[in-house]
């Protein structure tokens, strides 16, 4: 997933125009010549300077070090108008190559990182695995180690009035009556799957954003079911809204996260722990056959990578399971 970025076309073109040649005794670069530095096409750099294309944060960096100038002159933000954003941005790191990043700063005592907590601070919004002053502390040291700037500078570009949403302890599935529906952040999906019909955490998320880190609906997203491993594309409207909230089973978790209420599996936005969702718990029978499901997809990936192994026959049992014919 490719993240987009600001970028001045003008200011690319007269910065290339104008750097310096002594040994040819003129200045400027033609497009070949940066085109060789960067390690792209003479064609993208046209449509970069005619506007018909945006460079992604890292081909934006490329370019200023081709340059040789910062890369606050190419994006064509202000000194003075600093955001979690911008410094992202001029670091040439998209929102998840930064969560990527940052994850390892934050392991000993572990805090959660991903493309959703960093885009809710990004938002204005303090996440309530950061609400604490020692968290909120690490993520700003983690922040400066990985946009190469100083805490200070972005302890400054932080917005200026972050809500500390803490969530109150609730029991372990509760069903919210009214919750309206909205479009959550991609770490947070769910949808029915079409072909075993659970709802459950996704093991994959597949989609791609606008310049903006908002989400492109006019290109389909595709989740991959963690039940039966199927993939299947969703839109805004295939979303489950969040009508149930469950709390963490960790002894050192323990917070609470809006799910749906018809899913058997989740995910802990604080953690990272995969408990058992409120339909699973508050339904034995639809956990039984979320059970079901998960075993008949092991017992596939089994036999896939059984058959990567000729050398070694299946079992009796397995075999049945599985609908194999018995050979002689």
């Amino acid at each position: 997933m490719r993240g987009q970025a600001s970028f001045d076309r003008v200011a690319m073109k007269s910065t290339r125009t104008a750097f310096p040649r002594p040994d040819r005794g003129r200045d400027g670069l033609s497009l070949d010549e940066l085109a060789d530095r960067v390690g792209t096409s003479r064609r993208q750099l046209v449509r970069y300077e005619m506007g018909e294309a945006t460079p992604e944060p890292a081909r934006i960096a490329a370019l200023a070090a081709a340059l040789e100038c910062d890369v606050r002159e190419l994006s064509g933000v202000a000194p003075d108008a600093d955001t979690l954003r911008t410094l992202r941005r001029n670091a040439g790191l998209t929102l998840r190559v930064a969560a990527t990043r940052v994850r390892p700063h934050l392991v000993r005592p572990r805090l959660r990182s991903s493309v959703w907590l960093l885009g809710e601070v990004e938002a204005g919004r303090l996440p309530a695995a950061w609400c604490s002053p020692q968290n909120h502390a690490r993520v700003i040291a983690a922040m400066a180690a990985v946009y190469k700037q100083s805490a200070s500078r972005v302890e400054a570009a932080m917005p200026a009035c972050l809500p500390t949403n803490v969530v109150q302890q609730a029991p372990r599935a509760e069903v919210v009556p009214s919750c309206p529906l909205v479009t959550p952040a991609p770490d947070t999906w769910y949808a029915r799957s079409p072909s075993c019909e659970l709802v459950a955490s996704p093991s994959s998320i597949s989609h791609q954003v606008h310049a903006d880190d908002s989400v492109d609906w006019s290109v389909p997203a595709v989740l991959g079911c963690s039940q039966c491993g199927t993939t299947h594309e969703v839109t805004p409207f295939d979303l489950l809204p969040h009508d149930s909230v469950i709390t963490c089973p960790r002894s050192t978790c323990g917070k609470v996260t809006q799910v749906p209420a018809e899913a058997v599996e989740v995910v802990c936005v604080h953690c990272g722990l995969h408990p058992p969702g409120p339909a699973a718990l508050l339904d034995p029978a639809r956990s039984n056959v979320a059970k079901a499901v998960r075993y008949g997809h092991t017992l596939k990936c089994r036999r896939r990578s059984r058959r990567k192994r000729p050398g070694k026959p299946l079992s009796a049992t397995l075999r049945r399971s599985c609908s194999i014919p018995e050979t002689d």
